[in-house]
């Protein structure tokens, strides 16, 4: 089984909108690894309350790139180049060499996120995150 990290901008962007990203990139994943069965890594974590509010986005993305270190594969969702932590998180990936899959329109299909709904549980981690970097 692969493991797979998501790399995907939210900041300023609503849970919903993030986890149609999400399940749509998932969907993406299945067609291009064929079938082959995979785990998509936790890439949501809750800011440490010891931190002060500037240095948050550095403590998550540590987290970030230590989940990445657990991946199989790590996957850019559309518009990474725009977002600081993604950015820093594909230059990781260069540096040390670990397999890439961007998003590409041609593979992509829309819609089909909706139809793996079901088999996709978001984890309490996922939601307490995405609660956080709404405020």
């Amino acid at each position: 089984m692969k493991l797979i990290y998501i790399s995907q901008p939210m900041k300023n962007r609503s849970e919903e909108d993030i986890l149609i990203e999400r399940r749509n990139a998932m969907a993406d994943i299945s067609i291009r690894l064929e079938g082959e069965k995979f785990r998509v890594l936790d890439s949501f974590f809750e800011p440490p309350s010891d931190i002060s509010r500037t240095n948050i986005e550095v403590s998550i993305l540590g987290d970030c790139v230590k989940a990445m270190s657990k991946a199989d594969v790590v996957y850019f969702c559309q518009g990474w180049e725009q977002s600081t932590n993604c950015t820093v998180e594909h230059i990781v990936t260069e540096l040390y060499q670990l397999r890439v899959m961007h998003y590409d329109d041609e593979y992509n299909i829309k819609g089909l996120g909706e139809l793996m709904k079901d088999r996709m549980n978001v984890t309490d981690g996922e939601k307490k995150y995405l609660n956080q970097i709404e405020r």
